[in-house]
């Protein structure tokens, strides 16, 4: 049934000589975090800091699930279990790995209906789902992913959504467990990651003798997603007990404060992150590390600077 639906599709790119390629191209890269980064990044920033904080902190929170999910259940690409399907070329970029569940469809909701859902409205909320299921959608129709990958990862984002509002409601009555709870979460994560270090997989290969999908990369990648868990979980603890920003403010003053953040973000993933990244051959713990100097910086470093800012009448 799924290949049957992929195929399906297919003949209808075929059929209209690529005409949506382009265009559902672009709308995938709508669920990529290198992308809404910025958006989220501004929105905690200059917003409303309690959206972008829960939003930030559920993104992270479903990363724990999508790896543990993926590296369980070994799930091929669709290519790889029929030869019938013919991705848009284009999209094998961002189609490493293991299919299931899509995390471009269970990011997309995150990102864009939990802040729906807490601004409460309606409009908000029906564009919002739209654009998630847009979004995947466009798995399907690039050919890399199957409708039960979407669908598995919306289900995913949602439990990891209500998982997030009992750890947001329960600190609204206790502040104080969020240390406790940031502790508990990032050794669940390290349980995951050793999970999927050492769990025995599937080792299949191509007519050319190559490895299908190499499971020591995909396991090491759990590493390098732990490391931005740990930045968020570390950087947002450090940011409500000792920084303390101020969300609120005049809209220019607001503006100033996302675009100096945001151009200080810019220049540190550049000169800070990005080496760090490449540092001994792009060894997994340098990966690790630069994802988690990505995230410290949107929760601490940049909060760090507002608070600067504050005291200068920014």
């Amino acid at each position: 049934m799924d290949i049957s639906y992929l195929l399906f599709l297919q003949k209808w790119r075929e059929s209209t000589n690529g005409m949506f390629d382009t265009f559902f191209s672009q709308v995938t890269h709508l669920g990529e975090y290198e992308i809404l980064i910025f958006v989220l990044a501004a929105l905690y920033w200059g917003i409303s800091k309690k959206i972008g904080s829960f939003v930030i902190v559920s993104f992270y929170m479903h990363s724990i699930f999508v790896s543990l999910f993926k590296n369980m259940f070994a799930v091929y690409r669709p290519w790889i279990r029929s030869s019938a399907i013919h991705p848009v070329p284009s999209a094998f970029k961002t189609a490493t790995g293991y299919s299931f569940p899509s995390g471009h469809s269970s990011a997309s909701f995150i990102y864009y209906v939990a802040p729906a859902l807490m601004l409460k409205k309606k409009w908000l909320i029906a564009i919002a789902v739209f654009i998630a299921l847009l979004v995947g959608f466009s798995r399907n129709y690039l050919g890399v992913h199957t409708p039960q990958d979407v669908v598995g990862g919306f289900v995913l984002s949602i439990a990891t959504l209500f998982i997030t509002c009992k750890i947001f409601k329960a600190l609204e009555k206790d502040p104080n467990k969020d240390v406790k709870i940031a502790l508990y979460a990032m050794l669940a994560y390290l349980l995951v990651a050793l999970y999927c270090y050492f769990k025995p997989y599937p080792l299949d290969y191509d007519s050319m003798g190559n490895v299908i999908v190499d499971p020591k990369k995909m396991a090491l990648d759990t590493w390098k997603y732990l490391g931005g868990f740990y930045g968020c979980m570390l950087g947002w603890i450090l940011e409500r007990h000792f920084v303390k920003f101020d969300d609120s403010g005049k809209i220019w003053q607001r503006a100033v404060r996302i675009i100096v953040c945001l151009i200080c973000y810019v220049l540190f993933n550049k000169y800070v992150v990005s080496n760090v990244y490449g540092g001994f051959g792009g060894h997994i713990i340098c990966k690790s590390m630069a994802y988690f100097l990505g995230t410290f910086y949107v929760l601490f470093i940049a909060p760090v600077i507002i608070k600067l800012l504050e005291k200068k009448g920014v």
